[in-house]
C-alpha cells in the first residue's frame, strides 16, 4: 500500500476538551448516550443484550483493524496516520497495534497512537512483555460494550532478560463475543522452522491455562474462542533463493512465491497454526529491507520473504470476512513493512454483564495527547497570525 497524503480530522470535541479532564468520563459518557434513548446500564443486563445490541449493531457487525510492524527498535515515522488508515474514509470500532522490537519508551508509542486515532477511539488496554508491545484502541461510544481484558505473557527465548522473543496475549470479550489476540516474535533465520513450531507449541500450552469463562481448551486446537487473531513477526521464510524471489517480484507474480512459503506449509500439514486461515497475499514480501529506503537489502544472504503475518480462526458458525490486507510500503525506519489487516466479525449478545470492564479506558493517555494536539494547534494558528512585536532598526 502506498501513502498518501495525511488527513487531518478536527471535530468540536478536540477543541473543547483541552483542559476538561474532570469532565473527560462524562463527555465518552454523553456520546454513548446519544446513540440512543437511554444510556447503558452498567451491572444489569441490559448493558448487552439483544436490544441494546441491535440498537448499537443493526448488523451485528463489529469491524476490527489489525496493524503489525517489527519496528527494528526506531519509533517510527512521526505521522502514524497512514499505519492507521485513518484517511480511508473505512468505519473501524476498534484497533488492534501489536509491535516486535519495539523501541523503550512504550508510553510514548501509546500516545503517538492515540493522537493518531483522535478524537475517534480511546486506548481501551495494552499489555507488553520486553520489546512486544500490544494496544488496543475502541471507539468512544463502545468501550462500555467491552469486558475485563485477560492478558499472558510467554517469552520463548529461554533466560533472556531481553524478552525479544514470545508473546503478548490478551482477550475479551464484546457484547457476548469472546476474541483471543496474539501478538508474536519467534524464531528468526531461515533454518530454524522446528523452532518456530516449538515456540508456537509452547505460547499454545500457556495461553490462559485457567480462564474458564471466555475459553474451553481443546488438546487438538487453540482455546476455542469466537474469534482469535494471531499476527506478528512469525519469521517463517521462503525456501528458495533471492534471484528467484526478485524476478518474481519484477512480474508481481506474488502467487508464484507461495509454494516456498514455509508458514503455508506448517499449516497445511498441521504442524502448527492449525485450523487458523491467512487473506490471500498481493503485496511484496516484508522483510528484509535497507533501512529509510523500498530497496531490499544486499548486504546479507538473507532470501525476502513473508516474515510479518495476520492469521485468523473463527469458531464454527461464526461469520468472520477479511476486507483488506496489506503492507504499508512507505514505512521506511525499520527493516520490515508492517502489515494490516480489516475485519468483520459477527455480534452475538449476552446476558452476564459482571465481566463488563465498566467504560475503562487509559484516561491518561488520552489527556496527554489531547493537550499535544491542542498545542500543536494553537501553535499553528499562531504562526498565521502577523507579528505584533516592533522590529528595532
Amino acid at each position: 500500500m502506498k501513502c498518501i497524503e495525511p488527513y487531518v480530522h478536527r471535530t468540536a470535541l478536540g477543541r473543547e476538551c483541552f483542559g476538561w479532564e474532570r469532565k473527560l468520563k462524562f463527555r465518552i459518557f454523553q456520546r454513548a448516550s446519544s446513540r440512543g434513548s437511554s444510556a447503558p446500564t452498567i451491572g444489569s443486563s441490559p448493558l448487552i443484550n439483544e436490544t441494546e445490541l441491535l440498537r448499537v449493531f443493526p448488523d451485528r457487525k463489529l469491524r476490527i483493524f489489525i496493524a503489525s510492524w517489527n519496528m527494528n527498535s526506531s519509533m517510527g515515522p512521526k505521522n502514524l496516520s497512514e499505519l492507521l488508515m485513518t484517511s480511508s474514509g473505512e468505519k473501524v470500532d476498534m484497533y488492534l497495534i501489536g509491535t516486535q522490537e519495539g523501541a523503550n519508551d512504550k508510553r510514548e508509542w501509546e500516545v503517538r497512537l492515540q493522537q493518531a486515532l483522535m478524537p475517534s477511539h480511546v486506548l481501551f488496554h495494552s499489555c507488553h512483555l520486553g520489546v512486544l508491545h500490544l494496544c488496543v484502541f475502541v471507539q468512544r461510544d463502545l468501550i462500555w460494550y467491552c469486558g475485563i481484558p485477560q492478558d499472558t505473557l510467554q517469552s520463548t527465548r529461554a533466560g533472556s532478560a531481553l524478552k525479544t522473543k514470545g508473546a503478548v496475549c490478551t482477550a475479551f470479550s464484546f457484547f457476548g463475543t469472546s476474541m483471543l489476540f496474539v501478538n508474536s516474535h519467534l524464531t528468526a533465520h531461515e533454518n530454524k522452522q522446528h523452532n518456530r513450531i516449538a515456540d508456537y507449541e509452547k505460547i499454545m500450552r500457556t495461553l490462559f491455562p485457567s480462564t474458564v469463562s471466555l475459553s474451553k481448551v481443546s488438546p487438538s486446537g487453540p482455546p476455542k474462542f469466537d474469534a482469535i487473531f494471531w499476527f506478528g513477526d512469525l519469521n517463517f521464510r521462503l525456501d528458495t533463493n533471492s534471484e528467484t524471489v526478485l524476478k518474481v517480484l519484477a512480474d508481481r507474480d506474488y502467487k508464484s512465491l507461495f509454494k516456498f512459503d514455509q508458514l503455508r506449509h506448517v499449516i497445511t500439514s498441521g504442524d502448527a497454526f492449525s485450523g487458523f486461515h491467512e487473506a490471500d497475499i498481493n503485496f511484496a514480501p516484508t522483510f528484509k529491507y535497507e533501512v529509510n529506503s523500498n530497496m531490499y537489502d544486499k548486504n546479507t544472504i538473507r532470501v525476502p520473504s513473508y516474515t510479518d503475518r495476520i492469521l485468523y480462526r473463527s469458531s464454527e458458525g461464526q461469520p468472520l470476512t477479511v476486507h483488506l490486507y496489506d503492507s504499508i510500503e512507505c514505512f521506511s525506519t525499520s527493516d520490515h513493512k508492517p502489515v494490516v489487516g480489516l475485519f468483520e466479525i459477527g455480534l452475538r449478545a449476552s446476558n452476564d454483564p459482571s465481566r463488563l470492564a465498566a467504560g475503562s479506558f487509559r484516561r491518561e493517555v488520552f489527556i496527554e495527547a489531547l493537550k499535544r494536539s491542542s498545542i500543536r494547534k494553537n501553535f499553528s494558528t499562531d504562526a498565521g497570525k502577523p507579528s505584533t512585536v516592533c522590529a528595532v532598526q
